[in-house]
């Protein structure tokens, strides 16, 4: 049985706009070596996966934006894997769009890339900021769920391959990837006992549909969780992770374990999570920024080629654990 977990941080995302050079793959369920360019890519915007009540009790439609490879003549590959963003901003206000150019990239390199809304809002007033945050927290959740739901459903429409799926985020992005994998029911309902009373439960709001899904692996940059022990040797042996983080993160510390954002909330970063993978002899891949702050410092190249070549060692059953340090580029 996980324990809880204390919630994480407010943060903010990471807006990239550099290209990046090709990286491409070869063997298994994804593409043979050749760059799909910009006329192979298919886009479908705003595609509608749930409605839900958001934090002021208003009916909200939750959508999302999809980058598939199209079939070409010299592609055997039907199926493509698939990664799931979260974009970042707190909970507090940013937009999927802020993603665009990301999945259309990682689209390029045979994925089928996807970015959604999630419910954001929240009291930000410092005696109710602590719950609140809580409940933004538990919404995202929710609609991450249903977004994967939703594309489980249609995996034939959009061709993903769902042995192959893959979330990730940065900041409150990642959090919400790391929670939506890590956490489950009773942990929500051991800290509020009400939460799925009222909420409804993480499994099953947003939408309705039924189709099960299992996540393959997960990106995780400049995140953290309330306590790593939350993460059990099953978790790290099932789900191989991908990370980066700044030594000089003053939002999501990297390595302290007692830090915490406003002096309010306990949280524990990215070198943390990575020890605990290590422990467990879980995959794990960490990238340290030296004197990075909050966002990366690295080039949008670097990034989009580390999660692509991450998820596709992954599939192909060839993930190495282990660690680098980089220099911070502001």
């Amino acid at each position: 049985m996980k324990k809880y977990i204390p919630l994480n941080v407010l943060a903010f995302l990471l807006i990239a706009t550099s290209l990046f050079s090709q990286n491409n793959y070869s063997g298994g369920n994804i593409p043979q070596p050749f760059t799909y360019t910009e006329n192979g890519l298919k886009h479908y915007g705003n595609v509608v996966y749930g409605h839900a009540k958001d934090w002021k009790d208003y009916d909200v439609t939750l959508s999302m934006d999809i980058v598939c490879p199209r079939f070409l003549a010299n592609d055997s590959i039907k199926k493509h894997p698939v990664i799931l963003l979260l974009h970042g901003g707190g909970f507090v206000h940013s937009y999927k769009e802020n993603l665009r150019k990301e999945i259309e990239l990682i689209a390029r390199q045979g994925f089928v890339a996807v970015s959604i809304d999630y419910r954001e809002g929240l009291n930000q007033y410092p005696d109710k900021w602590d719950s609140t945050l809580y409940l933004a927290l538990y919404r995202a959740v929710q609609d991450t769920k249903a977004a994967l739901r939703f594309l489980a459903c249609n995996a034939s429409e959009y061709t993903i391959d769902t042995s192959s799926i893959f979330i990730g985020g940065a900041s409150s992005g990642a959090l919400t990837a790391l929670y939506s994998e890590y956490y489950i029911q009773a942990n929500w309902e051991n800290k509020f006992p009400w939460i799925g009373k009222y909420l409804g439960n993480t499994d099953s709001s947003t939408n309705t549909l039924k189709s099960a899904y299992s996540v393959k692996g997960i990106i995780d940059m400049w995140g953290g969780i309330g306590d790593t022990s939350s993460i059990s040797a099953s978790d790290a042996r099932r789900l191989p992770i991908l990370i980066f983080h700044g030594t000089a993160d003053t939002i999501v510390p990297y390595t302290s374990a007692d830090g915490h954002y406003r002096k309010m909330v306990p949280v524990q970063g990215g070198y943390l999570i990575a020890q605990r993978y290590k422990h467990l002899q879980g995959c794990y891949q960490l990238t340290t920024i030296a004197k990075g702050e909050h966002v990366s410092g690295l080039k949008t190249n670097y990034l989009i080629q580390q999660i692509t070549r991450f998820c596709e060692n992954v599939i192909q059953g060839d993930c190495t654990a282990g660690e680098i340090t980089l220099p911070f580029e502001p």
